[in-house]
């Protein structure tokens, strides 16, 4: 019966473990631990040995399951597919697109070209989703989820995207002159009261950050992210 705990450290690790074509160590899934750990090649650390050690002695696979990464081909066939399926935009777009993934130096060109397009964030959104869906099936096909916990892996990937749209919506009105209210304190429990409310004496947008008068009575640099819009 599936009974893995889903949630988005693991699944992220697990996302992150299916990408790694370094070959420099491995990466297993601990189904006693509910996480997913890795050992390296080269490093000698005390918990690495004793890790190893456990593996070593899991012949049966009871415990531990090896984490195959996807070929490095695969992220090319990303790259393309993400172009192909982009129908909004121009057709030459997509061929200058198409174009820059072709031979040595494919990624970086890439990249340069969704800055230049202005599709960052849709590539982002597409990559993520797909590395999600990735990830989940892996846990399904080793009978560690069911479809119930695919939805529900999709649904905290979705969960978290309208959160991080909120927050940006919301950052992008803190501007001078406005109101906040201090969500969070961490490093700062000192200058803020969770719940209090702060009237924003200026900002620098690119550096996400606000300057307030804060509990002592100092006016101080504060991160955006400690706040919410009134």
């Amino acid at each position: 019966m599936p009974n893995v705990e889903l949630t988005d450290d693991m699944i992220s690790m697990l996302e992150m473990a299916l990408n790694d074509n370094s070959y420099m160590g491995a990466w297993y899934f601990d189904k006693k631990e509910n996480k997913v750990t890795g050992i390296t090649e080269y490093d000698e650390l005390e918990e690495e040995e004793e890790l190893k050690q456990l593996i070593e002695k899991d012949e049966d696979g009871e415990r531990f399951i090896y984490i195959h990464p996807a070929p490095s081909s695969d992220n090319w066939q990303v790259m393309e597919n993400f172009i192909l399926q982009l129908n909004d935009l121009d057709d030459t777009v997509q061929t200058l697109l198409l174009k820059t993934i072709q031979g040595s130096g494919a990624f970086r060109r890439f990249n340069d070209a969704i800055d230049d397009e202005g599709i960052r964030d849709r590539w982002y959104n597409y990559k993520n989703r797909l590395e999600r869906e990735r990830a989940l099936q892996w846990l399904k096909g080793h009978g560690l989820i069911s479809d119930e916990g695919v939805a529900k892996g999709i649904k905290m990937l979705e969960d978290n995207i309208a959160r991080r749209k909120r927050i940006e919506k919301g950052q992008q009105g803190m501007t001078k002159g406005a109101q906040v209210i201090c969500i969070e304190t961490v490093g700062h429990s000192d200058k803020l009261s969770p719940g209090k409310v702060y009237k924003i004496i200026d900002e620098r947008p690119d550096d996400l950050l606000i300057r307030i008068e804060d509990d002592r009575g100092k006016i101080v640099w504060l991160p955006k992210s400690h706040f919410e819009l009134v």
